[in-house]
């Protein structure tokens, strides 16, 4: 088995140069090479110059045996358990400069070799099991050189025997971002970014930026000729609400699963006296029926004149609840009722494959680059489509700056009489695009999406020990085409109750796996809905765990998680450790 292995790693181009043609089929535009022993090497290298151990990398040793000893590992994201105990909602994290604040490499804890019985094994050896997965996923096996990405620029992942399973919410840079952008900035002499003389640094680093973050949406300048930069997703809304014309012949319809920061144009919306309508979730699957969107554009498009504005549709590209992702359908419903689209790639990027805007064509897109490429923190965009300048262009200008540099083409928002944004910290998103561009979007959402199905199916099929077993997980989303990089579910014990999600959480965090959650109990959409249906009402209280995938995430990641969740197979780690843990808690707050 594991000679059949190795032949297979060796013929994939994981090893060396064997595949270096399809390696080197990537764009023209790659990082400079390093000037000194002490920089990483040039990411257009790192498939070619380092082979992946086929067999070492994947040892059974590196699967860190699970913790049974009760010892708490120290948490990396420097949070605590009365943290977890709090009120939680989706994408409560998500603000950039909050998240940077907090990201802190973790020590690993004590992992000794003993384990607790879980009753009969529902998953096979590791070797057995990534045999088996590579088989059954080609286009993950034909992307395992992503692998040498993970071990050269992502080192302290398995030095630290880190799972990160929360990219969502934390997303991670790789070595290269963080120390080339601070030897640039040792070189660079201070400078604004509105004054750039022709053949600084700089303004090479940024040439062509407008271009090239439009392109991992697949998008041009000749259709978005407008890109503002914002300090982030939550900005990026907020100045959307600002420029956009809002009054009481408005109407705004959200998707319930949107990004929290739609509370910005919720509030501005409530202002201006703005109808908002909110298409609700099932509460079975926590899916958008298809349904319900369009039953809400013919209930309101009659309201609207068509082609001239007055109404717009938030979409996410992918839930931020479920992962789901939405299809170019919706877009194109909206636009056939007279509808503007504002399409929210926020958490789409880059885990979810390349978001094609040139074929959905929406009006307005939000993003967020920390979150695309993980270093800078603070960096949100905002396109706006040709045909609908007119319609925002002049309270535009009073919130931005002049499209300043001619080369990056590119607006930046001002707040309190200042740019948002400064030149250095453009560079930094110059070198994560290059560092992005270098591995490849579509390498990375292929496998992510092997990924996410492989998690998909082992958790459906984890029961309860006994002749009467019930399932243990309930595995929210929809149909395994519109699956995105997420997987969130709930653990439920034998008696049908659903297990706490931060409890599941904190005793992840002593394995050092770290999870996410989501909830609907600050969420900005959660009265609206409450206040028209009742049916809607519990979803005011759910709360789930979240796995997000990202782009340096591995099989061994997957395996890894899933061998935390057969634990909770014995009665006795949920009713003694879990237990323990709240208990613990509890006496911490007092």
């Amino acid at each position: 088995m594991f000679n059949r292995l190795s032949s297979r790693l060796r013929n994939s181009g994981a090893h060396g140069h064997s595949n270096k043609k399809k390696i080197d089929s990537r764009p023209a535009s790659s990082p400079p090479a390093a000037r000194n022993g002490n920089r990483p090497s040039s990411p257009a290298n790192w498939d070619d110059t380092e082979s992946l151990d086929s067999y070492s990398a994947f040892h059974a040793e590196s699967l860190f045996p699970l913790d049974s000893s009760g010892e708490q590992a120290v948490d990396p994201l420097a949070s605590t358990n009365d943290q977890f105990l709090g009120s939680l909602s989706f994408n409560s994290s998500s603000d950039d400069n909050d998240q940077a604040s907090k990201r802190s490499w973790p020590t690993s804890s004590s992992v000794p070799e003993e384990e607790i019985n879980v009753g009969p094994a529902v998953l096979p050896e590791y070797v057995e099991a990534e045999e088996q997965f590579l088989d059954d996923y080609e286009d993950y096996f034909e992307n395992l050189s992503l692998d040498n990405v993970r071990k050269e620029q992502y080192s302290n992942l398995d030095l630290q025997r880190v799972v990160h399973l929360d990219y969502a919410n934390n997303p991670l840079f790789s070595s290269y971002q963080v120390e080339e952008h601070t030897q640039f900035l040792l070189e660079e002499a201070p400078c604004s970014a509105s004054i750039l003389p022709s053949g600084s640094r700089l303004r090479n680093r940024i040439v062509g930026l407008q271009n090239r973050i439009l392109g991992m949406l697949n998008a041009s300048k000749d259709d978005y000729p407008t890109l503002v930069l914002t300090a982030g997703v939550s900005a990026s809304f907020r100045l959307f609400a600002e420029i956009y014309p809002l009054d009481r012949s408005s109407q705004i319809l959200v998707c319930q699963d949107t990004h929290e920061s739609i509370r910005h144009l919720v509030s501005a919306a409530a202002r201006s006296g703005t109808r908002v309508s909110v298409a609700g979730l099932r509460s079975t699957d926590l899916a958008a029926p298809r349904g319900e969107i369009q039953r809400l554009l013919n209930k309101m498009a009659s309201r609207l004149v068509i082609g001239q504005g007055g109404g717009v549709v938030v979409i996410p590209a992918q839930s931020g609840l479920t992962g789901t992702r939405y299809g170019v359908d919706w877009i194109k419903q909206t636009h056939a009722k007279g509808w503007h689209a504002l399409l929210d790639v926020s958490i789409a990027l880059p885990a979810a494959g390349v978001v094609d805007v040139a074929i959905e064509r929406p009006e307005f897109v939000v993003g967020s680059l920390h979150h695309a490429l993980g270093y800078p923190p603070g960096v949100g965009f905002l396109a706006i489509r040709r045909d609908v300048e007119a319609l925002v262009m002049k309270k535009l200008k009073s919130r931005t700056s002049p499209a300043f540099v001619e080369a990056a083409g590119v607006h930046i928002a001002c707040e309190d009489g200042g740019m948002v944004i400064n030149g250095l910290t453009l560079a930094a998103v110059a070198t994560g695009l290059d560092h992005l561009e270098s591995i490849g979007m579509d390498r990375i959402g292929k496998r992510v999406e092997c990924l996410a199905a492989w998690l998909h199916a082992n958790l459906k099929r984890i029961n309860h020990v006994g002749e009467n077993s019930r399932p243990m997980i309930k595995v929210y989303g929809s149909k395994e085409r519109e699956r995105g990089s997420m997987v969130v579910f709930n653990l439920v014990d034998s008696t049908g109750n659903l297990f706490p999600p931060h409890i599941v959480r904190s005793l992840a965090e002593k394995q050092n796996i770290k999870l996410g959650t989501c909830g609907f109990a600050n969420h900005p959409l959660v009265a609206p809905i409450s206040q028209r249906s009742s049916s809607a009402h519990p979803l005011a209280t759910f709360r789930a765990v979240t796995i997000s995938l990202g782009a340096v995430s591995n099989f061994q990641d997957a395996y890894r998680f899933v061998q935390f969740l057969l634990r909770f197979r014995d009665e006795e780690y949920m009713s003694v450790e879990a237990m323990g843990f709240i208990d613990e808690s509890a006496f911490k707050q007092r």
